[in-house]
Formats: structure tokens, C-alpha cells, sequence
């Protein structure tokens, strides 16, 4: 039996670190493999390979870790920290694994620049929500923070840098390849309307 989670994504982005390691140790007790999506790869990674690597040593649980990566140019530097915490767990006797794929675009749904707190409800609440005026003023408050805050895409990769690769309505099919910021300017919008109106209306 293995578990799989991806602590970035909402619902498992709500689960805390000590729920995780009582979830491992059943998984432990049937010899699986708890493959894991890093709660943070930007200026949190090492906080983040710290915790998953808790939970792998205190569940008993062998380690995979999804995209072992510094996000953003900025964070590239972290790298080296981690991988020498890595090689001492592996001495140590931790079994410990990660895949990395070797280039430097990402690629995952556009309501990943979204705050984690926006999901609280589900998706489908997301996106009814996403039409309120207090709920968008309050997302536009959260991307006025930083990065030890919150991942704040706008800041560790920047609109001109996150690329719309498919839409599903017709209407918004001139959007595919271009940037958050092109559409926007395109569009006359700011970036962080530009996305949250493409969600609302794509649904998705």
C-alpha cells in the first residue's frame, strides 16, 4: 500500500505535519512508499524537505519526493543545502528517493497562483466566489505580500512568465501561449482580474 499527496494543492495543503506521520505508519506497516508533492519549493524548500523528511523518520515510511526543485532563480541556490541534508538522511540509513525533470519551465493548473485559503470551501465554492468583490479585494491584499508569507507567483516568477497553455471555451482560445501579462494588457486588466475572470469563466 503506498500514499500519494501533494501538499500544495488543496484538500492535502490543509493536512498538518503530525496527522501525516500517523497516516505513514499504516502506510510503513504494509511496506509502502509515501510519495509526496513538497508543501513549498520556493523560499520555504528547506523547511519543506525538513518536514517531509520528519515524517518519513518518524512514520517509518520510505520516501519519494515529486519535482525535488528550487522554484524561482532566486531559490536555484537552496538546492545545494538540500541535497547535502539528503545524502546524510541516505547515510543515515533513511530510504529516500525524489525524481527531477531537467528543465527549468514548470506546468500545473492556473489556480495554483491562487492563496491556499481560497479552496477552503472546494473548488466549485472557488469559483462562485471568484465573482464576489470582498473576495477578490482580499486576494489582491494577499499578493501585496511577500514571499515569507505566502508562494506569491507574482513575485518568484512573475505574470510576463506564467504561460496560458489551454482554455476550454472557445471565446478564450487566443489566450493559449501567451502570457498572464500579455492577456492582461491585451485586455487592459490587471493580471490578478485577468486570471481570477479566466478561472470564473473557464470553471476550471
Amino acid at each position: 500500500m503506498d500514499f500519494s499527496s501533494g501538499l500544495i494543492y488543496p484538500p492535502y495543503a490543509y493536512a498538518d505535519t503530525n496527522e501525516l506521520i500517523e497516516l505513514n505508519k499504516k502506510v510503513a506497516y504494509f511496506k509502502g512508499v509515501y510519495v509526496v508533492h513538497q508543501r513549498d519549493e520556493g523560499c520555504h524548500l528547506l523547511r519543506s524537505f525538513d518536514e517531509v523528511t520528519k515524517i518519513a523518520q518518524q512514520s517509518g515510511v520510505a520516501l519519494e519526493i515529486s519535482h525535488l526543485q528550487a522554484y524561482g532563480r532566486i531559490n536555484w541556490p537552496l538546492m545545494d543545502e538540500v541535497l547535502a541534508k539528503a545524502d546524510q538522511l541516505i547515510k543515515m540509513g533513511l530510504p529516500i528517493s525524489w525524481d527531477r525533470y531537467p528543465y527549468i519551465a514548470g506546468c500545473t493548473v492556473l489556480t495554483a497562483v491562487l492563496p491556499t485559503w481560497t479552496f477552503s470551501e472546494g473548488t466549485e465554492a472557488l469559483i462562485r466566489n471568484l465573482k464576489r468583490k470582498d473576495f477578490r479585494a482580499k486576494i489582491h491584499e494577499d499578493f501585496t505580500k511577500g514571499l515569507e508569507v505566502w508562494h506569491n507567483r507574482q513575485i518568484s516568477v512573475g505574470w510576463e512568465n506564467i504561460i496560458v497553455t489551454a482554455v476550454q471555451l472557445h471565446g478564450n482560445k487566443w489566450m493559449e501561449g501567451k502570457s498572464c501579462q500579455e492577456i492582461a494588457d491585451i485586455l487592459e486588466e490587471d493580471p490578478i482580474d485577468m486570471v481570477m475572470d479566466l478561472l470564473a469563466e473557464e470553471k476550471d
